[in-house]
């Protein structure tokens, strides 16, 4: 019986991609076996038959911690002796190839949730000095470990042309992150009475809290 591992760091084991969507649909269609690796959270499911959850990293998104995480992964995966990992953020690329590397038959592959160069060039989670080194840095990164890589995956179409170099023809499925449920049709939004609009996800300037307020003004 294979096992599977889906690994990200910040992500919750509950993930709606990493879990539901992936994991579910694997343990449905196969004998695999599935472990998730990721954030802790409050109130993790009871175990399900063949998907396990490891909730073993718990620090705060800018964290000394966050630094040493890869030692604490690379230890579970030790123990799990996965046949393929899923790796679902660059900072656990390095060790999952350096698992492989002693591990031949293991294949991994990554799945590209977000465009990691991109997106520290042009948020503010970085300041300016350390933007660009650190952009190329993730991007270099991607781009040496994806000769150990078996396969891609694509969370977003655009990320065939942004990612180019990263894949350098290597094979890759698109798996765009889309709404899992029934879409229904529904009546025309109407605004004559007023209306309320809700802001979620992530707050804070980098994901656009004050382009909602200026919205909502106008």
């Amino acid at each position: 019986m294979s096992k599977i591992v889906f690994a990200s760091i910040l992500k919750p084991v509950t993930d709606t991609r990493m879990y539901e969507k992936m994991a579910k649909t694997i343990v449905l269609h196969s004998s695999a076996v599935v472990h998730i690796i990721g954030h802790a959270i409050d109130l993790i499911p009871s175990k399900e038959e063949k998907i396990n959850f490891h909730p073993i990293f718990q620090f705060k998104r800018i964290s000394f911690a966050r630094i040493f995480a890869w030692c604490t992964f690379i230890r579970m995966i030790n123990v799990i002796k996965p046949q393929i990992i899923v790796v679902c953020t660059h900072e656990l690329l390095l060790p999952a190839v350096i698992y492989k590397m002693f591990n031949n038959k293991v294949q991994l592959i990554y799945d590209v949730q977000e465009n990691y160069y991109l997106n520290i060039l042009y948020t503010n989670s970085f300041s300016s000095l350390l933007k660009y080194p650190l952009a190329v840095w993730v991007r270099a990164k991607e781009i040496v470990c994806a000769s150990f890589i078996s396969h891609f995956i694509l969370a977003e179409t655009c990320f065939e042309i942004e990612c180019k170099q990263m894949l350098n023809h290597q094979k890759y499925t698109l798996l765009p992150n889309q709404y899992e449920g029934e879409i229904c049709a529904k009546k025309p939004f109407v605004t004559s009475k007023g209306f309320n609009l809700v802001y979620s996800g992530t707050i804070g300037t980098s994901y656009g809290i004050w382009e909602t307020i200026v919205l909502t003004s106008k």
